[in-house]
């Protein structure tokens, strides 16, 4: 069994490896070729001696890239220095939970019914602590897997517990099992980037696919404007634009990816949601209540995008 478990780990570094190197790979090649081709880039450089395309695409290129490896860097794992028994008292969650959402919509000033769980108020003790959700895939695998036992909505506490990590983690956070850790407001684990995306780096993944977007729809613009004619036969044309063909189709097929995602995760943020809460909520204990169309943790459009921007700074 342990075998089993550290080798998913290992499984997922080596997809994130070559996930990298076919996107560097690919956008390298692609690059080469509109430098080479008869292409806005190329005619303004070789024709008008013009290098603002040049330079703009090139500054593209590299925006997209850094974008890309930083993605994978530190998501939001969960801190045992923050979150231990000992520093119970860091103000956690970030995000409020749905009994807090209603218990202040009600304005219940009643002391007995607030949502504190540090020292001084409603410790949560070692033998009562809730389990942390997960899947139900996940929940049949063994003793290892971490669920959530919460009986009702309005008696949800702010700190889970997580038996993998051994840590009290606050709501919305799941652990993966690739990255081995658990993740603050868990949105997906990205194989492409080989890291999950969580409250950290969702901002980043978000400007990564709105930038992957821009640079696909600029690269397609300067291919198909080097097409040449050919001798007038539609063989010919195709061996003359073959590997201009490759690359608008690889172009074409790789656009539908990032910009897919991109609508997706425009439509959670502006609904407060997360991959995981979506793809899962039927099996999410504090969700399950809820009917699907009602957002627990959405509190406003313009709200729920401002919390999106500035959820980076949170305490972990």
């Amino acid at each position: 069994e342990e075998m089993a478990s550290s080798s998913k780990p290992d499984a997922a570094a080596g997809s994130a490896a070559g996930a990298r190197i076919f996107w560097v790979f690919g956008h390298v090649a692609i690059y080469i070729v509109i430098l080479i081709k008869p292409t806005y880039v190329h005619v303004n450089i070789f024709e008008h001696h013009d290098f603002t395309r040049f330079i703009a695409l090139t500054l593209a290129v590299l925006l997209a890239s850094f974008l890309y490896f930083r993605v994978a860097y530190n998501p939001g794992f969960i801190s045992p220095a923050l979150l231990s028994n000992h520093n119970r008292a860091a103000p956690l969650p970030l995000h409020r939970s749905p009994y807090q959402i209603s218990h202040n919509n009600n304005n219940n000033n009643n002391n007995n019914d607030r949502h504190h769980h540090d020292d001084d108020h409603n410790p949560i003790e070692e033998d009562d602590r809730p389990l942390m959700m997960t899947d139900k895939e996940e929940s049949e695998g063994g003793e290892d897997d971490v669920r959530i036992d919460v009986p009702s909505k309005h008696k949800q506490p702010a700190l889970y517990f997580c038996k993998t990590c051994q840590l009290e983690v606050p709501l919305r956070t799941k652990h993966c099992y690739d990255c081995r850790r658990c993740v603050a407001r868990f949105d997906h684990h990205c194989f492409f980037v080989g890291s999950c995306v969580g409250q950290m780096n969702h901002g980043r993944f978000y400007l990564f696919l709105v930038f992957q977007t821009f640079l696909i729809v600029w690269g397609f613009r300067e291919l198909t404007f080097a097409y040449q004619s050919g001798d007038g036969t539609i063989g010919d044309w195709i061996v003359t634009n073959m590997l201009l063909l490759w690359c608008t189709m690889v172009t074409c097929v790789c656009f539908f990816i990032p910009f897919g995602l991109l609508l997706f995760h425009t439509y959670l943020i502006i609904s407060n949601q997360t991959t995981w809460e979506v793809s899962h909520r039927e099996n999410i204990t504090y969700l399950a209540d809820y009917d699907d169309d009602v957002f627990p943790f959405s509190r406003g459009f313009v709200a729920n995008i401002k919390e999106f921007c500035l959820m980076h700074r949170g305490p972990l």
